[in-house]
């Protein structure tokens, strides 16, 4: 059984049914829909793709496969027996026995909690019915509210510049993209911003909201007010970690899962933006909730279900990367070290900026804003964690290409 049909879900289903036919394959899901892309939410509120477009599957390609969804039911509760196995409860108070599980379950978005917070046209951005909504209330000409200066935050902002509103984007930090940009890169980012005519608050919080007729005002620290049609809240997300707590697994921010995306309990695993797993950029167990590490998981944990501990995950880093009009930006691992042990190489110009974080002779974090040049050879480079000789000169002079071939050549020995 899969709790969760996003990405690690959807491709964990996929895996079983092609490694094994007759398996029995049961997905619940929380929303309404077959599998979709969220990447393309902010895409659907800018009006550049359909609705239809946004559907990776149909209800026809489950039967196909063999697999049986259940949407929209909600998994309320879990239980493991002693010997193996268990049952999962549903909303609707069914039962249904598991021999193995894999929980998908996501993540859910950090609530504001300040006051008028839960009035009509306070948004979150993380499915195809939160992007639904935003569009249908969003209007050209008005002024749109961004909280957060994240990645959600700016997939909303991109929507709604999209949909001919004017965005205001208020930032708690001292620059946008805080956790993904160090500060040079995120003041460059933030006047690429301005010059799409985005109005950027840094340093700022929302402090309230009140209702005006069909608008919102939003009260900010330091005293200052923004009317606007709606706002949309990006401060973040958390793993939805609660049926795995329920077993008595081990969860730190997220499920901590081993190379298999096993869990601490035999016969249940865990993959998507649940998961803990090893970071080779950082050393260490982390949950990095993107689509690439969320497919990849999946496809482990489904291999693993059928055929034993046979398949691994072998790391994946935190990435992020963005389009927004002229801005691009793709960051990775880790990007702002501290503590001794590191070195930093930056390479500047007009436009643009490149900074590769290094430990020794291993690239362990890089940031690409304006120029994307080399940007995936160095991505790869971070994920393999492999020590590339005369890797910084490289990086100055754009010669990515021979670093590539010497750490392919390297892994291979």
């Amino acid at each position: 059984m899969i709790v969760g049909n996003g990405a690690a879900g959807f491709t964990a289903a996929c895996t079983i049914k092609s490694l094994e036919p007759g398996a029995d394959v049961t997905v619940v899901s929380e929303e309404p829909h077959p599998f979709y892309s969220r990447v393309l939410t902010s895409y659907f509120i800018a009006g550049r793709v359909s609705r239809e477009s946004m559907f990776l599957a149909g209800a026809d390609d489950y039967r196909a496969r063999g697999i049986t969804l259940l949407a929209p039911r909600k998994a309320v509760g879990v239980r493991a027996d002693g010997g193996g196995g268990g049952e999962v409860e549903l909303d609707d108070g069914s039962r249904l026995r598991w021999d193995r599980l894999l929980l998908a379950t996501g993540s859910d978005p950090v609530r504001l909690e300040v006051p008028g917070a839960d009035l009509p046209g306070v948004f979150y951005l993380r499915g195809l019915g939160d992007a639904e909504a935003i569009a249908a209330r969003a209007r050209p000409g008005d002024t749109a509210l961004v909280i957060g200066g994240g990645m959600i935050g700016f997939k909303a902002a991109e929507g709604l510049l999209g949909r001919g509103m004017r965005v205001t984007m208020v930032v708690s930090s001292r620059h946008v993209l805080s956790q993904a940009l160090d500060e040079e890169a995120g003041q460059l980012v933030g006047e690429m911003l301005a010059r799409h005519g985005v109005t950027v608050l840094t340093g700022t919080d929302v402090v309230g909201f009140s209702a005006r007729g069909d608008y919102l005002v939003a009260e900010l620290s330091g005293g200052r007010a923004v009317r606007c049609r709606l706002a949309v809240v990006g401060k973040g997300v958390r793993p939805r970690a609660e049926l795995a707590r329920v077993l008595g697994l081990r969860v730190e921010r997220g499920i901590v899962c081993d190379e298999y995306m096993a869990t601490s309990l035999p016969g249940v695993f865990a993959a998507g933006d649940v998961a803990e797993v090893y970071d080779p950029s950082r050393g260490e167990v982390r949950v990095n909730a993107i689509w690439p590490n969320a497919v990849a998981q999946g496809r482990v944990a489904g291999t693993n279900m059928v055929r034993g501990m046979r398949e691994r995950f072998w790391g994946g880093i935190g990435r992020n990367a963005l389009l927004v009009g002229d801005i691009a930006v793709i960051s990775g691992g880790l990007v702002a070290p501290r503590g001794d042990g590191y070195r930093e190489v930056r390479v500047r110009g007009p436009g643009f900026y490149r900074k590769l974080v290094m430990e020794g002779d291993r690239a362990v974090g890089a940031i690409f804003v304006g120029d994307l040049t080399g940007a995936g050879v160095v991505m790869a480079l971070v994920r393999s964690g492999q020590p590339v000789p005369r890797l910084a000169d490289a990086f100055r002079s754009g010669r990515l290409h021979a670093a590539y071939v010497r750490m392919r050549s390297f892994a291979r020995r």
